[in-house]
């Protein structure tokens, strides 16, 4: 079976990376939708901004029904997600592997991807269904449906949309697991094969998974909103403090990482493929186009759509800008990124130590917070791609919860990496019907902003 899932995921991976000068195409695709969104919406993600801020100020509320929640508490469950342990393992090998170089190119990348966050949710919170009983849902199964079909292209639209939630299904299923591994990994201290204790870790991790996921989207959402700005604070304070104590060296840091980004000394090739791995590091660390956030997105209470994609711009923002740039920031500062015998976790974990033996724990701390609140939200997205697929209820607690155990205590190699291609092709669906649905969002979002105006 092993055999089997490693030649099928290699398959995978050779038509979804084949190179098209020298960049994969996933990438190519995602830069240019990026780009391409960007331009369609006058750069939303600048002048659109200080309008995002007085949503989250809450200048504009709205009412609530029992399955709705805050703009903030949408955001932060959304970022409970994406604020994963890619936001600091994922930087730590883009810049082992990409160089000091890659930084630039994650940061670049990243602000387009503003954009694409931006529309993608947009599209989750128009096009939802709200139900008699008022639940709510909303996703790209949901608005490539709709979407296609008020074109004109029906069956594009039913096929889009079921491709995209048996995609969503296995990605978000094999991310959940992941993250409960790494979860188990850290509290236990990376013990390998199965012992007592990892068995007892998992089973409190399903366990507190049940509680929260069974509270509904409001007991997910209250719990983002109190435990994302926490863990933001801890991690992005530690880091602050180890960057103002080099200042020496922030100046120097800065020059070293535009100067590789435009570094043509070793080939084209070598140039391209950093800038390859600053722009996959950046579209996947923020989840931009992987279309999961409009799921959760498609909860909040907030009266015009276009404002809670807008407020959806810090998404990327903090995470590519802030939690991504800082990290690196430490490691280059460090000089222990070009050490190719360490990588991911452990790479930031010995970084952060060089400046205290405490700060270590930090970074345990963060992964532990980071992995936990992206597995709290990937439950809630399992739950809701699986109620669209007419799963009963009983299969998708049984599957996703059982999942979660036995992923936190056996070796996921090539479960995650099966479930990284699925994650990949639900982004290429997503941004797909992006690309399509381009003039209906500018044309929304141009209208939102004359009546905004005139008010």
């Amino acid at each position: 079976m092993m055999e089997f899932l490693y030649s099928f995921t290699g398959f995978l991976e050779s038509i979804l990376f084949f190179s098209i000068f020298g960049v994969p195409f996933v990438v190519l695709w995602l830069g240019c939708v990026s780009i391409y969104l960007t331009v369609r919406l006058r750069f939303i993600n600048i002048f659109g901004l200080k309008h995002a801020f007085d949503i989250l100020c809450g200048k504009f509320s709205g009412k609530s029904c029992n399955e709705q929640i805050s703009p903030f508490q949408a955001l932060m469950s959304s970022m409970a997600a994406t604020l994963g342990t890619g936001s600091i393992v994922g930087v730590a090998v883009a810049v082992s592997k990409g160089g000091a170089g890659a930084v630039l190119w994650m940061m670049i990348f990243g602000f387009f991807g503003m954009t694409v966050k931006c529309a993608e949710v947009f599209l989750g919170h128009k096009y939802r269904d709200i139900q008699k009983d008022g639940v709510v849902s909303g996703g790209p199964f949901i608005y490539l449906k709709k979407g296609f079909e008020e074109m004109g292209f029906v069956k594009i639209g039913i096929f889009l949309s079921a491709a995209f939630a048996i995609c969503g299904l296995f990605g978000v299923l094999g991310i959940a697991g992941f993250q409960s591994n790494q979860v188990v990994t850290v509290i236990t201290g990376g013990v390998h094969g199965i012992t007592v204790k990892k068995v007892l870790v998992s089973l409190g991790l399903t366990l507190f998974c049940v509680y929260i996921l069974l509270g509904g989207v409001k007991r997910i959402s209250s719990f983002a909103d109190k435990i994302v700005p926490f863990m933001v604070v801890l991690y992005v304070g530690t880091v602050v403090y180890i960057i103002l104590s080099n200042l020496g060296q922030l100046k120097i840091t800065v020059k070293l990482i535009v100067h590789d980004a435009f570094d043509f000394s070793s080939g084209i090739t070598a140039f391209l493929a950093m800038v390859a791995i600053g722009a996959r590091r950046a579209l996947f660390a923020c989840e931009a186009g992987q279309g999961t956030s409009p799921i959760i997105n498609a909860t909040s209470n907030v009266e015009y759509s276009q404002r809670q994609g807008i407020i959806n711009l810090f998404d990327p923002l903090i995470t590519t800008w802030l939690v991504c740039l800082l990290t690196a920031l430490v490691l280059i500062i460090s000089g222990l990124y070009t050490d190719s015998s360490v990588d991911g976790a452990i790479l930031v974990k010995n970084a952060f130590a060089m400046y205290n033996p405490l700060f270590s724990y930090i970074v345990i701390i963060s992964i532990l917070f980071f992995a936990l609140t992206t597995l709290i939200t990937d439950s809630y997205y399992f739950t809701k791609i699986s109620q669209h697929l007419k799963i009963p209820q009983k299969v998708i607690y049984g599957v996703f919860f059982s999942f979660i155990f036995i992923a936190g205590i056996v070796h996921l190699d090539t479960i995650v990496a099966f479930a990284d291609i699925f994650v990949l092709l639900m982004t290429i669906i997503n941004t797909l019907g992006l690309y399509f649905f381009s003039n209906n969002v500018s044309k929304s979002f141009r209208d939102y902003f004359v009546k905004m105006k005139n008010k």
